[in-house]
């Protein structure tokens, strides 16, 4: 994924992520799937509302809809994180709290040195088959 632009604004950062191409909703469950683990405090949102998960697998079972969220604590960098995904677009919507000194008075090349791997491993689990889905 390519950093397209980061604001900070009122405590978090607001970044624009651009796909390398447009994916399927599949994907994007898949890429929400493969991230879940990292996640502590997590809640899905589908269309900006909250679902119930009892299993993980269960994400790779949502109906199709406009976009799906993933938010919560993202363990491997222990800052609250919201993912957004988009249904057939090419773009990713990220909010990043500013809870730690990585994420204060950041700039768009310090933002994409933190976030870039994650990113990028996001957008690489959309193209994993899964036990259940290819």
């Amino acid at each position: 994924m390519i950093l397209i632009r980061e604001k900070e604004e009122k405590g978090w950062v607001h970044a624009n992520y651009r796909l390398t191409r447009p994916v399927s909703w599949q994907q994007l469950l898949k890429a929400v799937h493969g991230v879940y683990g990292y996640f502590k405090k997590t809640e899905i949102l589908v269309d900006g509302l909250p679902i119930q998960i009892g299993q993980p697998e269960e994400i790779l079972q949502i109906p199709e809809s406009k976009a799906i969220s993933i938010r919560g604590v993202l363990t491997i960098i222990d800052v609250p994180v919201v993912v957004t995904f988009y249904n057939q677009a090419d773009y990713v919507n990220v909010m990043v709290a500013c809870a730690n000194e990585e994420f204060q008075n950041t700039n768009y090349e310090k933002f994409n040195k933190s976030m870039s791997q994650i990113m990028d491993s996001l957008e690489l689990m959309m193209y994993i088959p899964t036990a259940n889905h290819n």
